[in-house]
């Protein structure tokens, strides 16, 4: 599982600083939420070209699977 792996985590940290720094620069030093990062991402997708991979949210609700 990702959240065991210690590489992995350590191999994040350095984009999510980047990303906060950039944040702070433009005045925003909130807590970055799982809505915040989608919007960060869709931004520098739109400003940078392709499509970003569409990505689930892990904390909504399982989709209905009933008739």
């Amino acid at each position: 599982m990702q959240e065991d792996d210690t590489a992995a985590f350590e191999a994040l940290l350095p984009g999510f600083r980047a990303l906060d720094e950039a944040r702070a620069a433009r005045g925003d030093r909130s807590p970055l939420t799982w809505r915040g990062l989608r919007q960060a991402v869709g931004v520098y997708f739109a400003v940078s070209g392709p499509e970003p991979p569409q990505a689930t949210d892990p904390y909504a609700p399982a989709p209905s699977t009933a008739p």
